[in-house]
């Protein structure tokens, strides 16, 4: 590629360059159009190798013009002149038709990436520009030219290009997709995947200033900024009058509420707590002092006893007598004090909404049994029988249940013997077709395996070809690379020269400045004058007052407010008083409701038994039943007919089902698997019948005792 032209005198203008070659790409719309709207159709032979149309095929495109056609007309209209330029954008322009294709893919899946839509055309011609230098070109521009063609562009229009292109993910991705779609995958690796890569680093740096500069609003210049033009110093204008200071400041920040004095002090109940614990510590440990001095006072009184009944009494014999040793225990704690329970306000007031609802629910009963004259005992024996007549049909049903179960087991073991012996035939006919579609593919493997060595040679031999190419392309490049490089260092020099006469110029004239300011003037406006607390601003107003008559004012407003407040604080305090005696006289009542409910429900519980009730064990229950046998099972079918029929049933299938069995031929595996699992399932039939009843009695106890807890919940609440 020719390099970037670069005046003798001036820097190279890249902004202009890059221009020229967008509006070269806008002439060619079927270059800059979308993939989807694109509807003339092409074979295989329109594009060359590089996935690219050939130019033969462009000219010969309906409402498309030549490729150079395009370029003379250009040049001619823009009057371009220098022979560099004109090699750079023409270049540029067939490598774009060329690779338009490669480009299009690109543009997609930046756009599926970056989650943009459709965008304009001018900006796709750019991003189509771009793609192309940095795609295919960009080792032999360099990166510092790369950066100066970049650089005049708009940050919206390819912040999100450059982006994607220095993120190996995509690359790696979505990006190598596409371009393999396109051409040879070793092609791709080696032209396209690996020089993007390599130059990752310099691409991501790019596209996070151009990020930057699009966050925070930044944009081309569209015009160069004029020079600077010095102006005379103005000292003759007086500095502006200094205000007087205030003698007081007045805060406008309003005062904050202070703290209440209970958050430090804390509450009575609070109060009444810490000393309670504190009268507790102090019993406990006078008892633990009192122990620790009287530890041993036992052992030295029996000591001192023994000894005087050995001097006074005749000694015992050495036998021990069994019957008078006693082991007296140490009685146990009683516990007086009942342990206060604080309720709430809320608590109180929804018991004494639940007493009064249950005075009112006895009354009512009270009135009924005198106006109806019903017999509870009537319907308690009512229900007993209902509920021993309901548990009978639940074992019935249960039963019925079992039998169906194991009609439905006969079933699936036939319909799993019938399975076998056709998977058998199946497998035999899957192993037959398996050897021969295995000949048929180590027949056609063979020859693919011809057909793409030969394919490989092609192809290195043609690479062998492309690679002296491109080394004689590579020695040019340099070789203008070179030269280039020297104009630079020449340009540079030039202008470090004028960036030195620019910078001791400044300096000269920074110091005068400064010797200007050091001269001693005398400021004006420097009078400061006092202000009279007591004189008012004499506009001739009703309202006109002084600031210590503010002031005044301003202690008076602040003293009614506390009295208010002190007040209102009086009332509230009232208030609260009465609500509080007010719900300990209803905590009384409650109390003592409670009391006479517990004393009759005790009585109750006396007379109907002799002693305190006692819940049901579930245990218990559970034991009762599983002792059951089958006896019961045999006498429920007995009674019920359809139970009777399907047990008959049951012993007839399975009946059939073993004489079937001893007439087929099946292998010893395949009976010695069904017999085990009949025998399991059979084995386990009588568990299982067992488990279930066992289940069924648990859940009744548990129901029995759960009622009794809650009734004696009821008679509590």
């Amino acid at each position: 590629m020719a390099p970037v032209p670069k005046p003798a005198q001036a820097m190279p203008d890249y902004k202009t360059l890059m221009e020229h070659a967008t509006s070269l790409v806008l002439l060619r719309p079927d270059l800059i159009a979308e993939p989807q709207l694109k509807k003339h159709k092409k074979t295989s032979k329109d594009y060359d190798e590089d996935g690219g149309m050939s130019m033969d095929d462009e000219i010969e495109a309906e409402g498309v013009v030549g490729e150079m056609e395009c370029l003379r007309g250009y040049f001619e209209s823009m009057k371009i002149e220098n022979a560099d330029e004109k090699v750079f954008l023409e270049e540029i322009f067939l490598g774009c038709v060329r690779h338009v294709k490669i480009l299009k893919g690109t543009i997609a899946v930046v756009n599926g990436v970056s989650g943009r839509g459709v965008r304009p055309q001018y900006e796709r011609a750019v991003l189509t520009v771009l793609g192309y230098l940095i795609l295919f070109r960009i080792n032999e521009i360099g990166l510092d030219r790369l950066t100066g063609l970049v650089r005049g562009l708009e940050p919206r229009h390819i912040a999100s290009f450059l982006s994607v292109l220095s993120d190996p993910v995509a690359v790696e991705g979505a990006l190598r997709g596409c371009w393999c779609r396109v051409l040879d995958a070793s092609w791709v690796h080696d032209n396209l995947v690996t020089p993007l890569l390599e130059n990752a680093s310099n691409i991501h740096k790019l596209s996070k200033e151009f990020l930057e500069k699009l966050n925070c609003g930044m944009t081309v210049a569209k015009s160069t900024k004029p020079p600077t033009e010095s102006k005379p110093f103005l000292l003759t204008k007086p500095r502006p009058r200094r205000l007087p200071e205030p003698t007081e400041r007045i805060s406008t920040v309003p005062k904050a509420r202070p703290v209440p004095k209970t958050v430090y002090e804390g509450s009575s109940e609070q109060a009444a707590l810490e000393k309670t614990k504190v009268e507790n510590r102090h019993k406990t440990q006078t008892l633990y002092e009192e122990a620790q001095r009287m530890q041993f006072h036992a052992a030295k009184v029996a000591a001192a006893a023994k000894k005087a009944a050995s001097q006074t009494l005749p000694p015992k014999p050495t036998t021990p007598d069994p019957a008078r040793k006693r082991i007296i225990a140490r009685p146990a704690p009683t516990f007086k004090e009942v342990a206060p329970v604080k309720l709430t306000t809320s608590a109180i007031l929804r018991e004494n909404a639940l007493s009064k609802k249950r005075r009112d629910e006895e009354v009512k009963e009270m009135n009924e049994s005198e106006v109806r004259l019903r017999d509870n005992n009537a319907y308690g024996n009512w229900r007993e029988a209902a509920r021993v007549k309901e548990e009978e049909d639940k074992r019935i049903e249960l039963e019925r249940r079992r039998l169906q179960v194991q009609l439905a087991h006969e079933d699936a073991i036939v319909a799993r013997e019938g399975i076998l012996i056709e998977n058998r035939e199946r497998v035999q006919e899957a192993k037959e077709l398996k050897e021969v579609l295995a000949r048929a593919a180590e027949e056609a493997k063979h020859e693919a395996d011809l057909e793409k060595r030969r394919k490989v040679e092609q192809v290195q031999d043609l690479q062998e070809n492309i690679n002296r190419a491109k080394q004689r392309v590579i020695d040019e490049n340099l070789r203008r690379a070179a030269e280039v490089e020297l104009q630079s260092q020449q340009l540079r020099e030039q202008a470090y020269k004028q960036h030195e006469e620019d910078r001791i110029r400044k300096t000269e004239l920074i110091a005068q400045i400064r010797l200007l300011e050091q001269r001693n003037v005398t400021p004006a406006g420097f009078v400061v004058k006092t202000v009279d607390l007591t004189e008012t601003a004499g506009l001739g107003l009703l309202g006109e007052m002084s600031v210590l008559e503010l002031q005044e004012r301003l202690i008076r407003a602040k003293t009614r407010l506390i009295d208010t407040e002190n007040t209102k604080r009086q009332t509230i305090m009232l208030a609260k008083q009465k609500k509080l005696e007010a719900v300990a006289a209803q905590l009384q009542e409650i109390d003592r409701e409670r009391y006479l409910r517990k004393h009759q429900r005790d009585l109750k519980r006396v007379n109907a038994d002799g002693l305190l009730s006692r819940p049901i064990s579930v245990m218990s229950s559970a034991s009762n039943c599983s002792s059951r046998t089958g006896g019961e099972r045999e006498a429920l079918i007995e009674r019920d007919v359809g139970l009777r029929d399907l047990a008959d049933k049951l012993a007839s299938r399975r009946a059939a089902r073993l004489a079937t069995r001893a007439a087929t031929k099946l292998s010893a595996h395949q009976m010695a698997s069904v017999g085990s699992d009949i025998g399991s399932e059979c084995g386990s039939d009588v568990s299982r019948r067992r488990d279930m009843w066992c289940e069924l009695g648990e859940a009744a106890g548990e129901y029995e005792s759960m009622k009794r807890v809650g009734g004696d919940l009821r008679d509590e609440y």
